[in-house]
Parts: structure tokens; C-alpha cells; sequence
């Protein structure tokens, strides 16, 4: 029993005294002696302890009376909850100590122990702050006095106190003091508090003990590393300071007990979901983190809904440097899921697997403080780096950035309007496209297209994935900086040294750090275009990128390099990977190819019980749903983690743009992961060699697979291939069409088989279309026509020559021909105002001829019927006056013609006024203006009333809407929406921008000899395999060609994609037989007939459909005889091919134009012959 101590303890015997700081120490802890050889104990010594409180400092002496006692050595005795106490040394060759004094200042005695908390360090990521958090479950080990002192598993109870269990170390040694077992239990009772030695012989223990925490339990050969490499310990192990508690939160110091900050027991699950884990951990209602998701989701609402709020609002917000959802990717995450769900259909979404749920962010549940019990009995915590933790984390916040991209991703699909608006992404957005100025740019100015809160923007998501961009470069960035570090990397031996199983814990956390790294956001996001500028931000991986290569590259000098793949000298690639007799774990991680070698052998996944970290774990779970494979389960697994390493590698290398870079680099990226596959999976790999086939005796060797870096080639297949035959089932060719990657021709069809394509068709979701966009040229110039024609023949002081009569036939004409595709008041009016305006050219032209020549007597009549008067106005009143005094008919036409002009540009501003195009409105009004002056007035103000007639007409022309200016403003995107509602129809919609785009072309060429002879060689070949009834085809083919040759091609040029498959073509074509003329009065053709023909071949390419014709040779004309010429008339229109229940069968291409509503006599529209011409192209070809 402990007796009191006496006031005045210099006046008292010698004593020994050591020094407990805190109070109400719980039992479990006492100081136990043993001889200065620690062989025999002291029990005696050890029972007779005299403990007081100790007010200034705050503590417990324990004290032993010392007279004559010699020299002892002092160790720290544990109680145990099984077996005997648990012993480490404390103190060695204590003896007495006189009493520790002061009046004012506080003073330690000579031994002093300092109790702790183990807390972990946390830099926030939000504004830099330091914080202190509870230790996580796991290890912490202590080392002391040159070796590996205490190891003690730490937790929390239910109850939210620590627990503090040693592992009796001792019991895990062999006769030489190495350590022999990999698992070993901690049999300590449960203690709140550690002690630490912190003071001895009057001098503190300053770094000499060091402490490391690791969440799993080191294997004996790690122990064993450490114990005998001081170098290894230095790198692990961080030194403490234990000597004066700081104020200030500061890693491998003491933290005083009166700064621990309430504080809940950790949650590494739900702490690796948010940015700033002390924003959990500090809070013990969970308000603040739930306060916060609610912020991230109305801010994720505002961007689904766009207009000011999403831009004024939630986007600002989130680029304010003093947001609160600074860094925060997790619960913004969380949030567009849950904005998300609202576009998912019932029946795809499915139930998360058990033990998979999600964080319920809206009520976290509350938590009890860990910490109080320590701040009652002043007892500090003890702040350590927790590296695994941080590594974690980054690489956490990576994956939940790539999440939440490919969430909002998910949410532009599921837009209504998403086909259309990645349509408007790829073909207007960018300045560039294939390396020439994209004509479309100018587009993107429009206001529909340039409100960031706007439809369009919102449909792309365009604010959210700004914001998106920033926190995937943030955290891409900070995982690269920490698995680049080399601190963090030899803190992932704790992985590498394990045995068995648990061996494959450290790859596991490896790829998916390299995975994470390999990931660029712009092949990710593919709504990013490099051509499309932009204000937002666009992540940028070059740090990541330049990281994973120093880690991957053959020859790095990273450590976790030598983790994760083998020594190229001991394993070269060139020959078979040989596995060592015997193989030891030395401590250090490096790549052990017989454990792992030796772990692939197992037969099936071993228990999750028994490993130690949740990616083996997962890992073995997934291996045991894994039914169908040529690999064993385990090894299927372990093929599937190393496979990824070597991805992780190939999508890096994808990512240097210079061709030569990635060439030289390829081989040094993937020899080392080759390798490691070859030891990892000796029993089906090793034998593999990696060298070019001039060193290889073929004879004796299969040639397995094939990579060339340099054209893309894998297996023998380019990109393109493999694509399509994964996408197609393996079905390339269909019937006796071919296509190729590039476009080459492989085979032909003749025009009936052609037709049965449509019923292989496959239906495209979404369709992109790159090719140039037609601007409607002639019908511009056909409008301007019409109505500078009004505007220059409206008086008739303006003389016109010969050239007008001529063009006001062509204006007459075209006007006739517009007329004939249906009958409508504006085109009536427009035939009329022409033949008024050939009429009123035609008296001009005789009125210039008469008074200038000696003409023709018809002329002359002509000229006098312009000048004959028809009123002669005597100006009797103001009325009469406005008139001139003879009234000629030339004056009564021109003054019609004015009147036609005002008419039709008031005409032409009431309907650019309804359709929203207020710039062509302004224009044609001032145009109506100047042609009502131009009646009215004369002199000056009538000069100005022609300006404005001239200048209003021809800028009317230039700014009236194209197709595509309408779509955009008409459009789903489109501010002046209503006017066309079939436009605010996605399917609809999608059709007829898809339409403007399309940009059909027809030309035709004559094919030279030597592309004949190579498409004949290419179309035998094809047919001669791969069975005797190809080749019978392609003789009959061969000998078909033969009888007809081949000596022309006529090509079908657009941006649509599939066509005569998804979309079916078509072709009338039409061989024209005419007679030539070539005499010097005269030189021209004329058709005579025509012979409707079938093609002989036809080609199908990306972009183009090709057929070949034979055009017989014709006979040229000399002097008065004529020849014969041969011409080509082909007509187009594509027919998307009925896919039920995925497309109807009334699209086709060309396509209405926006402001039209579809035909309803769908048949009309595939009538060849019809009248309206507009859903046909139609050229005549002169070969």
C-alpha cells in the first residue's frame, strides 16, 4: 500500500523518483526491476512504490526508498489478459535521485514518463490548416533503445474509449532475437493511455524514440528489417518530441490536453468521401457534414436547371476561393446522383450490393468524444504522420472526381436534347476541325449558343463540368505529388512485406494509384474539344502523366518501382523467366516472383477473415463470383491487377502526342509490367520471351500476339477493327459489300443485292457528322436576284444595257421554276414583279438603242410605245402635282415596279420579323422605306430613298437566317422557340440539324487503268476465301467485269454516317446520249436519250459511296458534223432503314429545312419525279 509522502522530500533518505504526468492513470501500468544484467528480478524493490499526486506539474510521483541500493535497471510492466505480464525496458542504471525543485518555475524530476494519445496529422486541403485527429484502427509501433520496443494495436470501443493493446513481442522471437511470426495477437489488457519514456537522468529522450502507425500488422521479416537496418528505421519511423504539450497542432510533438478539440472515433470509409475529413471527425452531431451535402445539392439542381442561378449563383460560388464546397468532389458526387436518379429509368437502376450502401449524407448519426476522457487527465495526444491514410485519401478523392465527371456525363445523356447538343459541341464550338478553320464558328456567338445559363449550356453541362475539370486536376495533381514522394512510397512495405495473400495488398493500392494517374479528362469527357476555346477550366494530367512514367519506366529508381516489377538484369525479357530455388522476404518489399508465383497456384480465393486489407478482401470476393475463364479464380485475379498495371501503362503512352516519344518510350513502359506478369504467373507466362522474330528459330516457337506501336496494330488488328468487330459480333462484311477502316474497296455488289443491306442495318444511337456544311448558295442568289431586280428598275431615270434584258430573263426564269414546285400568293407576286421588270428592261434598252443608233424599225415602235403618253396631267391641284406633267408608260411601268419592290420588301421584313430574325427585319424595312420614297419623291430625297432600297435589299440578303442560324435560334436550344415546335421535339429536332449538316455531294470521274486493274485485284482476292463458293463468285464477278468494264465512277460524298447500311441509298442514275456541236457560231451538247443503268460495282466507305458505270466512248464533233457525248444525270436520297421499335421509317436525307413542317405525303416526297425536288440531290455530270 502506498504510504504519504513527506512535505520536505530534500530533508528525506535517498530516493529513486519517476515522474507520471496526468492523473487518475488507469490501472495496468507499473514499473517492474530487474538487475543492472536484467537477469535476476526485484520483486521486493518493485512492491515497495510510495505514489502521490504531484499538483505542479500535474502528475504522479512513484518513488522507492534507495538507501545502499545498487545500480537497477527499470522496466515497463503491462498487464496482460492472457498469460504473464508483458515486459519492455524503461530504464536502465537508475539509483537515487534527489528531489526536483523550484519556487516559481515548474520542474520535471530526473525520470519522467509521459502518457499519451495518438493522434494523426492532417494538412487540410481547404485552407492549409493543421489538425490533430484520433489515431485510426490499427498499429502503432514504438521504437526504443535501438529496437522495436512496443507494438500495440489501437481501437475504440463501442463506447468511444481508446483501447490500447500490446502485443507481447518477446513471445515472438527466436533464440537470435529475430522475430518469427507474421501474426501475432495482442494478448495487453486495454489501456486508455500510453507511456512513454520522455526523461531520463535529468536529459530528455530527444529522438530516441520514434513511433510509426501503420493500419495493418507488420509481417516478422519487416520487424526484422528495421530492427537491423538503421536506414530502414530512419525512413519509417518518425522522432518525437515528448518534452513540453505545444499549443500548436505540429506532426511528431506533443499536443497540449486543453487544445484536443472534441472529437469522434474515426470512420475511414466515410472520411475518404469528403475533402476535409476533420469536417466529419470534429463534428459530433454529423450537422456540419450533412449541412454541407445540402449545399452541394442545391448547387447540383441549380446547374440541372441553368439561367442566372446557375451562373450568378452556384457557379460563382463554387469558384470563390472561401467556398464551402472548396476541394469537394464526394458530396458533389453524391449530389448529381442524386440529380441523376431523376433521369434513370426504374427499371435500369439497381439495388447497391449489401455492405456497398452509400453514406445516408442527409442523417449521419452522432457520435461520442474520444478525447474527453484524456482532456479530464490532462493527458496530450501525441501527433504522428498517418502516410497510408493521406495516400488513401488522394487517391480516394481521384476516383470520386472521375466519378462524378462520368455522373454528370451520365446526366447530359439523359437531356432530351443531349444528340443535338453534342452535335452543336463538335461541328459549331470548335474554331478548328481537321487542322482548317470550322466555317461554322461564327455560330457560337449567337446568344442561345453563348449564355452560359442557356439550354444548349445546360445540356452539356457545361458550368458543372468546369467545376469538375478543377477538382480532377486538383486531386490528380495531389495523388501524384504523394505517390511520387518517396516517403510515401517505402511507407507501402507495409504492404509489400506481408505474406501469402496479404502479399498482394500493396499491387492492389499500386494500379489503382497508377490506374488514377493514367486517366486524362479529355478522353474521359467527351464533350472537350482542344479547338473549342473556352474561358472554363480543362484538367491537365502532365504531372500525373510525368509521375506515372517515373514509376513505370524501365530503370526507374523509384522505390515502389522496385516493388512492383522485377530486376530487368536478373529477369531479362528476351528470355524465359526463371523463379529463384529459394526466396526469403527481406523486409524491404522488393518484387518477390516465387510468392507470388506460388500464391497463383492456389486453387481458390482464400478468406476474407484472414487478410488484413479491404483490397485483398474485395479482391478475393470478386474472384469467387468469377465462374467462366481459362485461369483458375485466384490467378484470373491476380491476371486481372496486373493486366491493369500494364493498362495503366498503354493509356499513358496513348497520351504523348509526338509519335517518335511514344515509340521510344513503349518499350521502356511495358517491359517491366511484362515482367511482372511472367513472375506473377509463372506456371502459364514464364516461358514468354519479348524480342523481334529475326532472333527467334520459328521452327520451334508460336508466334502469340503482335503490337505495333507505331501504326496502332494489336493482334494483327488495327483500333478501328476491333472496334467494329466487337461492336458487330464479329460480322465485318455483309453480303457482297466491303468496307475497310480507311475506305479501301475489298469487294462489289451489284444494285439488287445491294438493296438487301437494310435488313442488317444496325441503329445508332448518336451520329456524329464532321464534313462541311453547304450554304444554300444558289438559293441566296436566285432571292437576290428577285429583288435587287425591284429595287434597280423601280424609277426610270435608270438606264439599263443589253446585259439587263438578259439577266431579268433569268430572274423571269427562275422565278417560273420556283413557281412550279406549288402555288403561293409570295411566288405568284414574285412571277409578276419579273415579267414586269423584263417588261419595263425590254422598253429601256429600246429607248438607249433608238437614241444612240441607227436600229430596226421594231425597235424604234418599241421606243415610242415607252415614251407614248398616256395622261397629260394638267397640275390643276396639290394632288396632280405630285405627278409629272406626261405620263408615259415607260413612267407607269417603272412606278409599278417601285410599287412590286415596296410590297415585296415589307413582304420579305413581315416574315424575317416572325421568324425572329430582327437584323434581316431592319434591313428589308429600310429597303421598304427607300422604295416608298422612291415613289413619292423625286431629286435628292429620291436618291436617298434608292440608297436605302439598294443597301437595305442586298444587307437583307446578307443577313437573312441560313438553315443552321435557324436551327439555333428556332431550335431547342433558341431563345425565340414557338415559331416551329416540331423543333422542340428531341428526335425531331436532332433530324433536321442532322440534315442542315449533312452536305450531300455528287461528282464523277474518269478511273484510270491502273485503279481498275488494283480494284479487280482487290475484288478477286476478296472472293477467292475463304470457302470454294467465294471463289466461284469472285470468277463470275472477274468474268462479268471483263464483258463490262469499269472506266468510270460516280461518288456520293457526306457527312451522314452509314450510309447504305444504317441509311439506305437511293441511286437513280441515268447514262445521257446527246449530240455534241463545235463550230465557231456554235458549241454545245444536247441530250437525245437516256438509259437508266445499275452500277457495276459499289464501294462503301466512312463518308462516301462510290459506284462504277462504264461510259462508252463517244465521237467528237468536227465542223458541221456532230458527235456523239455521253453525260451522266444522278439523282440521291437516303432512307433511314426501319429499325422498330428504335427509328420510324419517314426520315430521310436531304432533310425539311428548320422553319418547314415535314411533308405529309411521304410518298410524294420518295417520287423521283415529283415536282418538289427539294428531298433530292440531283446533278448532270459531264465525264
Amino acid at each position: 500500500m502506498s504510504q504519504e509522502l513527506s512535505q520536505h522530500k530534500a530533508c528525506e533518505e535517498p530516493k529513486l523518483f519517476i515522474q507520471v504526468l496526468g492523473k487518475e492513470h488507469p490501472e495496468g501500468h507499473r514499473f517492474f526491476f530487474y538487475d543492472e544484467h536484467d537477469e535476476q528480478e526485484q520483486p521486493g524493490l518493485t512492491d515497495a512504490v510510495e505514489e502521490e499526486d504531484l499538483p505542479e506539474p500535474i502528475s504522479r510521483i512513484h518513488s522507492w526508498e534507495w538507501e545502499a541500493e545498487p545500480g537497477r535497471n527499470v522496466w515497463l510492466e503491462i498487464a496482460s489478459e492472457e498469460g504473464d505480464p508483458i515486459r519492455v525496458p524503461l530504464f536502465a542504471g537508475v539509483g537515487q535521485t534527489p528531489w526536483q525543485e523550484h519556487e516559481r518555475d515548474t520542474v520535471f524530476q530526473q525520470y519522467v514518463v509521459q502518457p499519451i494519445v495518438p493522434l494523426a496529422f492532417w494538412q487540410s486541403l481547404v485552407d492549409d490548416a493543421s489538425h490533430a485527429l484520433p489515431s485510426r484502427p490499427g498499429y502503432l509501433y514504438i521504437h526504443y533503445q535501438g529496437s522495436i520496443w512496443r507494438e500495440i494495436e489501437v481501437g475504440v470501443s463501442e463506447s468511444d474509449e481508446w483501447q490500447f493493446k500490446d502485443v507481447d513481442l518477446a513471445k515472438h522471437r527466436d533464440e537470435s532475437e529475430g522475430f518469427v511470426d507474421d501474426q501475432r495477437l495482442a494478448t495487453g489488457q486495454s489501456l486508455t493511455e500510453i507511456w512513454l519514456p520522455a526523461r531520463r537522468a535529468s536529459n530528455w529522450l530527444s529522438g530516441e524514440v520514434k513511433v510509426a502507425f501503420s493500419d495493418v500488422q507488420w509481417s516478422a521479416a519487416r520487424l526484422n528489417c528495421l530492427e537491423t537496418d538503421p536506414a530502414e528505421i530512419n525512413q519509417r519511423f518518425q522522432s518525437v518530441t515528448l518534452q513540453s504539450p505545444s499549443e500548436r497542432v505540429v506532426s511528431g510533438q506533443l499536443l497540449a490536453a486543453e487544445q484536443l478539440v472534441p472529437q469522434r472515433q474515426r470512420t475511414p470509409c466515410l472520411e475518404l468521401q469528403v475533402a476535409h475529413p476533420p469536417l466529419w471527425v470534429e463534428d459530433l452531431s454529423g450537422s456540419a457534414v450533412s449541412s454541407l451535402y445540402q449545399h452541394a445539392l442545391s448547387e447540383q439542381q441549380s446547374f440541372d436547371k441553368g439561367g442566372a442561378e446557375a451562373v450568378n449563383g452556384a457557379w460563382n460560388e463554387a469558384n470563390r476561393d472561401a467556398s464551402p464546397l472548396k476541394r469537394e468532389v464526394g458530396l458533389r458526387a453524391a449530389a448529381a446522383d442524386v440529380v441523376c436518379q431523376a433521369y434513370r429509368r426504374s427499371s435500369t437502376s439497381t439495388p447497391s450490393e449489401e455492405g456497398n450502401e452509400p453514406p445516408n449524407w442527409e442523417e449521419l448519426p452522432d457520435g461520442g468524444d474520444v478525447l474527453e476522457d484524456a482532456r479530464q487527465r490532462h493527458i496530450p495526444g501525441l501527433i504522428i504522420d498517418d502516410p497510408l491514410f493521406e495516400l488513401r485519401h488522394a487517391l480516394s478523392q481521384m476516383q470520386l472526381s472521375q466519378n462524378y465527371l462520368s455522373i454528370l456525363l451520365e446526366r447530359c445523356a439523359a437531356q432530351p436534347h443531349y444528340r443535338s447538343a453534342i452535335m452543336v459541341q463538335k461541328r459549331i464550338m470548335p474554331e478548328n476541325i481537321g487542322g482548317e478553320s470550322n466555317p461554322l464558328r461564327s455560330l457560337a456567338s449567337n446568344q442561345a449558343l453563348k449564355y452560359l445559363g442557356g439550354e444548349f449550356h445546360t445540356s452539356v453541362a457545361t458550368l458543372a463540368r468546369d467545376v469538375a475539370h478543377r477538382l480532377w486536376e486538383f486531386h490528380q495533381t495531389r495523388l501524384a505529388e504523394l505517390i511520387g514522394n518517396s516517403a510515401y512510397q517505402r511507407a507501402l512495405v507495409d504492404y509489400f512485406s506481408l505474406e501469402e495473400s496479404d502479399y498482394l495488398s500493396g499491387f492492389c493500392l499500386a494500379e489503382q494509384c497508377f490506374t488514377a494517374l493514367s486517366l486524362d479528362p479529355k478522353r474521359i469527357d467527351i464533350l472537350v474539344g482542344e479547338a473549342i476555346p473556352t474561358l472554363f477550366h480543362t484538367a491537365n494530367a502532365a504531372t500525373a502523366q510525368r509521375t506515372l512514367v517515373s514509376l513505370l519506366e524501365e530503370g526507374s529508381t523509384a522505390p515502389l518501382h522496385a516493388m512492383c516489377f522485377p530486376d530487368s538484369e536478373t529477369h531479362p525479357v528476351d528470355q524465359t523467366f526463371v523463379l529463384p530455388e529459394e526466396e526469403s522476404n527481406d523486409g524491404t518489399g522488393r518484387f518477390r516472383a516465387k510468392a507470388l508465383a506460388d500464391e497463383s497456384k492456389r486453387g481458390n480465393p482464400p478468406d476474407t477473415e484472414n487478410l488484413q486489407t479491404v483490397e485483398v478482401s474485395l479482391l478475393a470476393a470478386a474472384a469467387r463470383l468469377n465462374t467462366i475463364g481459362e485461369l483458375n479464380r485466384w490467378s484470373g485475379a491476380m491476371d486481372n491487377v496486373f493486366g491493369r498495371i500494364a493498362l495503366s501503362g498503354k493509356n499513358v503512352l496513348s497520351q504523348v502526342a509526338d509519335q517518335g516519344d511514344r515509340t521510344a518510350m513503349a518499350a521502356r513502359i511495358y517491359m517491366p509490367a511484362f515482367n511482372a506478369s511472367r513472375g506473377a504467373l509463372h506456371t502459364l507466362l514464364g516461358d514468354l520471351t519479348f524480342q523481334s522474330t529475326g532472333n527467334v528459330d520459328m521452327s520451334h516457337f508460336v508466334l502469340l500476339g503482335v503490337e505495333d506501336v507505331q501504326s496502332g496494330m494489336t493482334f494483327g488488328l488495327d483500333s478501328a477493327d476491333r472496334n467494329y468487330i466487337a461492336r458487330n459480333g464479329h460480322r465485318q462484311f455483309y453480303g457482297d459489300i466491303y468496307r475497310t477502316s480507311n475506305g479501301e474497296l475489298l469487294g462489289g455488289t451489284n444494285q439488287s443485292r445491294l438493296r438487301s443491306i437494310k435488313d442488317i442495318g444496325e441503329a445508332r444511337e448518336v451520329r456524329f457528322i464532321f464534313a462541311p456544311i453547304d450554304s444554300d448558295a444558289a438559293e441566296m442568289v436566285r432571292q437576290g436576284r428577285e429583288r435587287i431586280g425591284f429595287t434597280e428598275r423601280a424609277i426610270g431615270t435608270t438606264r439599263l444595257p443589253y446585259l439587263m434584258v438578259a439577266f431579268q430573263a433569268m430572274n423571269l426564269g427562275q422565278s417560273g421554276a420556283a413557281l412550279s414546285t406549288g402555288l403561293k400568293a409570295k411566288k405568284v407576286l414574285g412571277i409578276f414583279a419579273a415579267g414586269l421588270d423584263l417588261t419595263l428592261a425590254t422598253l429601256n434598252l429600246s429607248d438607249y438603242l433608238s437614241r444612240r443608233y441607227e436600229v430596226l424599225r421594231p425597235i424604234v415602235h418599241t421606243s415610242n410605245f415607252s415614251q407614248k403618253v398616256v395622261i397629260n396631267n394638267g397640275q390643276a391641284n396639290i394632288f396632280s402635282r405630285m405627278f409629272p406633267r406626261l405620263v408615259t408608260v415607260n413612267w407607269l411601268f417603272a412606278r409599278g415596279a417601285g410599287l412590286l419592290a415596296a410590297v415585296t420588301m415589307t413582304w420579305e421584313a413581315v416574315e424575317r420579323f416572325k421568324e425572329g430574325d430582327m437584323d434581316a427585319t431592319v434591313a428589308y424595312g429600310m429597303a421598304a422605306v427607300g422604295a416608298t420614297m422612291l415613289l413619292v419623291f423625286s431629286g435628292p430625297v429620291g436618291w436617298v430613298g434608292l440608297a436605302l432600297l439598294v443597301g437595305g435589299a442586298v444587307t437583307g440578303i446578307m443577313l437573312t437566317d441560313g438553315p443552321l442560324e435557324q436551327w439555333v435560334k428556332h431550335g431547342p436550344f433558341g431563345d425565340q422557340r414557338g415559331v416551329a415546335p416540331w423543333l422542340e421535339e428531341p428526335e425531331e429536332a436532332y433530324y433536321r440539324l442532322q440534315g442542315i449538316l449533312a452536305n450531300i455531294t455528287i461528282t464523277a470521274r474518269r478511273v484510270p487503268p491502273q485503279e481498275r486493274d488494283e480494284l479487280m485485284t482487290q475484288l478477286g482476292d476478296t472472293h477467292n476465301r475463304p470457302t470454294p463458293t467465294s471463289f466461284l463468285m469472285g470468277q463470275m464477278w472477274q468474268e462479268h467485269i471483263q464483258q463490262t468494264p469499269i472506266n468510270t465512277v460516280i461518288e456520293v460524298k457526306s457527312g451522314l454516317p452509314g450510309m447504305g447500311v444504317e441509311l439506305q441509298d437511293v441511286a437513280i442514275i441515268k447514262r445521257l446520249e446527246g449530240k455534241t456541236h463545235n463550230t465557231p457560231a456554235y458549241s454545245g451538247w444536247a441530250k437525245e436519250s437516256e438509259t437508266q443503268i445499275t452500277p457495276l460495282l459499289t464501294q462503301l466507305s466512312a463518308h462516301s459511296i462510290r459506284y462504277f458505270v462504264y461510259t462508252p466512248v463517244g465521237k467528237r464533233a468536227l465542223g458541221p458534223q456532230t458527235g456523239i457525248g455521253y453525260r451522266w444525270d444522278v439523282q440521291v436520297q437516303f432512307r433511314e432503314i426501319p429499325q422498330v421499335p428504335f427509328l420510324s421509317n419517314d426520315r430521310f436525307y436531304p432533310a425539311p429545312e428548320p422553319l418547314k413542317a415535314a411533308p405529309s405525303d411521304i410518298a410524294e416526297v420518295f417520287d423521283s419525279t415529283s415536282s418538289n425536288s427539294d428531298y433530292w440531290v440531283k446533278e448532270t455530270l459531264n465525264v
